[in-house]
This record gives structure tokens, C-alpha cells and sequence, in this order.
């Protein structure tokens, strides 16, 4: 009796321990071999008694999952016509992805943000030209093929009123889908 007592409760830590709730930073391995590795972050969450996800969209914006199910070992998540099933076990989970493209391996690692390059990467900085613009969700750069929000707009606020329109060259570090601004200054024309 005490045996079979002490194996339920060893069953209900390991699988309270294995719950999926966290940032996963997903590895899918695309295409035929030596094609490449595509990175998704997704976001799971407990509510209610079960799960909600958001995961990285094509566009790299985190996007509401369709469905976020999860039964003790394996997670299933569905995102349009993605369909994840991951076998988690602990901190880390493999498993595949299916789409009309067909079926790839994915390994996932949990870990404490949503960043793409893991919990401490090293800082990606870079430098941007565009045009400032302010719009109803705030301050913008426009670059030729993109439009990144700025998280730092508040301390930048003097600068990028009197540059909206502008062309301007950013220096700055890359925060997920966000630009933060170290520098800003008009654009040099050579």
C-alpha cells in the first residue's frame, strides 16, 4: 500500500514537473538535407485548466495558436495549417511538424524569453536607414522592404518628433521584431 502511494505521488510531481507552460525556442529542420534551420519561439500558457499558445508567425510576430493541447508527455499545437506534436520532457522536447510542405524534425529547448538567439545572447547590433514616421501604435522606422516599431521611443521622443519624415540612420540594437535605439541622426548623403 505505502509503495503504491509513494509511485502515485512520484507521478504526480513528474508529471507536474513536466508541464509545458514557458517560451520554447523550436528548431525545425526545412527541406532535404542541408537545406537549413528555420527558429520558432512559442509562448504556452496555463489557463482554466488547460493551455493557450502564441508562436512566431512567418512575418516573425508572435500570433495566437489555433489549439494548444497537452496530455501529460506529448504537446500538440495547431497554427493555421502547422500541426507541432512534442514529446517534452523536462526542459527540452522533439517531435515534428506537418504542413502542406510535408513533415519536419523540430527539437525545442524551454527557456526564460521569447528571443530567438536563446536567454543570453550576445547583443546584435546593427545599423538601420529609413524614414521616421509616428502612427496611431507609435514611432516607426521604414526601412525599403520593412517597418520595425522602436521600443525605446520614449527616450528618443525630442529626436524622432523632429525627424518624422526624415531620412535617418539608427545604430541600435535588435530586440526580437523591435529596433532599440542607442543613435539616431539624419541620414548622410555621400
Amino acid at each position: 500500500m505505502l509503495a503504491e502511494i509513494l509511485g502515485l505521488a512520484f507521478l504526480v510531481i513528474a508529471t507536474a514537473a513536466e508541464s509545458p507552460a514557458g517560451n520554447w525556442k523550436m528548431t525545425i529542420k526545412v527541406g532535404n538535407r542541408g537545406e537549413g534551420l528555420r527558429t520558432v519561439v512559442l509562448e504556452v500558457q496555463e489557463k482554466d485548466g488547460g493551455y493557450t499558445g502564441r508562436i512566431t508567425s512567418m512575418q516573425n510576430r508572435m500570433v495566437d495558436a489555433d489549439e494548444v493541447k497537452f496530455d501529460g508527455t506529448t504537446l500538440n499545437v495547431v497554427y493555421g495549417s502547422y500541426r507541432y506534436e512534442l514529446r517534452v520532457e523536462g526542459d527540452t522536447a522533439n517531435g515534428t511538424v506537418s504542413s502542406p510542405a510535408g513533415t519536419q524534425q523540430v527539437t525545442a529547448k524551454r527557456q526564460s524569453t521569447q528571443l530567438f538567439a536563446g536567454d543570453d545572447p550576445a547583443a546584435y547590433q546593427r545599423r538601420w536607414s529609413g524614414t521616421i514616421e509616428n502612427g496611431d501604435s507609435g514611432f516607426v522606422v521604414v526601412t525599403r522592404r520593412h517597418r520595425f516599431a522602436i521600443t525605446n521611443a520614449d527616450e528618443f521622443r525630442a529626436e524622432l518628433e523632429g525627424m518624422v519624415g526624415q531620412d535617418v540612420e539608427i545604430t541600435g540594437l535588435w530586440r526580437v521584431d523591435r529596433i532599440e535605439i542607442q543613435k539616431i541622426e539624419p541620414r548622410r548623403t555621400h
